[in-house]
């Protein structure tokens, strides 16, 4: 529920602020000065570049239909690392590749090796491809921009759950579909907003359609004949003139399984873009 509000206001807010910014296009001050293509990073034009994006991530993430919810939670500080060619022409595209598993590798290893034998966790993320997200622009104005497009990635996700499986009072520690690495495909949705000469909202929605499971994990329940994942990815970051950002990550994982075992995961980021 708490994930479903969350969204809903990422969504609703970021709809208000494209109101607001085409609505505002004759204002005075901060707000009204400037368009997108006027938008500077470090005084160069901030537009068709590419960018390394690192920064200092908070991941929030909780499993709560897992019959020990609690021993699913995570809240760990790790970083996070993605690249991005932007481009603010219509028919434009832009491309952006994000790779979480990078960071989340730090969270597993980085208190106490011992920590990954752990009994009960549930987890998922990129794994070898990464995320692929191509997009070309639809709709371009003054102060907003939108577009529409297709996403590439892979997951790989495994949880462990302690569960009386026979109904004769015995838990078992128990690894069931899906777990493994999957790939997948599926629509995206870029959106940009000018808040003011300084600053501007970014905006990404990816949903992917895992179609393939290339790997089982061998001490896991059989994948054939389950249904197969999905995920849903949302983004709204503010980057600022100086090459500064901070935003929000929504990441959730849709199991379809009999345990449904949906998990999501919030980042809170702040970092920086360099122009490569």
């Amino acid at each position: 529920m708490r994930t479903n509000l969350l969204l809903s206001f990422l969504a609703i807010s970021f709809l208000s602020m494209g109101q607001k910014g085409a609505m505002s296009s004759n204002m005075n001050g901060d707000l009204g000065n400037g368009t997108l293509a006027d938008f500077r990073y470090l005084g160069d034009t901030y537009f068709d570049e590419l960018y390394l994006g690192l920064c200092v991530r908070n991941i929030r993430a909780s499993t709560p239909n897992a019959p020990y919810p609690e021993n699913h939670e995570i809240n760990k500080w790790t970083g996070d690392i993605f690249m991005y060619k932007n481009n603010m022409e219509l028919g434009g595209r832009r491309y952006m590749y994000r790779y979480k598993l990078l960071g989340e590798l730090f969270v597993s290893f980085g208190e106490d090796f011992n920590d990954v034998y752990r009994d009960e966790s549930t987890g998922f993320s990129h794994f070898l491809a990464g995320s692929h997200t191509w997009a070309w622009n639809a709709v371009v104005t003054d102060r907003f921009a939108l577009a529409a497009g297709l996403n590439f990635q892979d997951l790989t996700v495994a949880s462990s759950i302690r569960t009386d499986t026979v109904g004769n009072g015995q838990e078992v520690l128990l690894t069931p579909s899906p777990n493994g690495w999957y790939i997948g495909a599926g629509p995206s949705l870029f959106a940009d907003v000018m808040i003011s000469r300084y600053v501007i909202a970014e905006f990404q929605f990816d949903y992917a359609f895992h179609v393939y499971n290339l790997y089982k994990i061998s001490y896991g329940m059989e994948n054939d004949g389950n249904p197969m994942p999905r995920t849903m990815f949302m983004s709204l970051n503010f980057v600022t003139t100086w090459g500064v950002y901070a935003g929000v990550d929504v990441s959730l994982l849709n199991d379809r399984h009999t345990y449904n075992l949906d998990t999501r995961k919030i980042d809170w980021c702040v970092g920086y873009r360099i122009m490569l």
